[in-house]
């Protein structure tokens, strides 16, 4: 364990919420969310999942979920790509301040497992107010890399967002 993660919750309180149209509408199944949901249960408490569809308004409404829910991290998934519907990059960093790294690491992974179509993801992190939000591609293997990226390092990422090893 790291020193910062004495400072960070034993468990996050972790949202986890689907963009996608077709998902929403019941025209696909949903494996990815019930992946990441099973997942990131098993090391945290996932405080809250939803279904949205492709929307602004929705995206910023589960911003607002996540705050009253008082969730350390939202986790969403879809919207990561470079089609006219892919709006959740666009929606969420115009609120946050970029992590760079989350984006550039799991581009990385992606290229090592499937090449060069990793250029074509705009998964990344944000933090909005005091919550890490993520954005990550809709596909489950997509899901499991930035899980991969993104568990390991999260009790040490909550307390430094929150500034908990400096309040001590």
């Amino acid at each position: 364990m790291h020193e910062h993660e004495a400072f960070g919750p034993k468990k996050a309180k972790v949202s986890i919420v689907v963009v996608s149209d077709k998902v929403f509408k019941g025209l696909r199944k949903d494996e990815s969310g019930l992946y990441a949901r099973e997942r990131v249960s098993k090391e945290h408490e996932v405080v809250y999942f939803s279904v949205i569809p492709n929307s602004q308004e929705d995206i910023l409404n589960e911003l607002q979920k996540a705050k009253e829910t008082g969730s350390d991290v939202l986790i969403f998934i879809g919207g990561s790509g470079l089609g006219p519907n892919d709006l959740t990059v666009d929606v969420v960093s115009k609120y946050g301040k970029e992590v760079p790294g989350f984006g550039e690491i799991f581009r990385l992974e992606t290229y090592r497992k499937r090449g060069p179509i990793a250029i074509l993801t705009r998964a990344g992190m944000w933090i909005v107010d005091s919550t890490i939000v993520v954005v990550t591609p809709g596909s489950k293997d997509a899901v499991s890399t930035a899980l991969d990226v993104l568990l390991p390092v999260l009790r040490h990422l909550i307390a430094e967002v929150r500034g908990l090893r400096h309040n001590k």
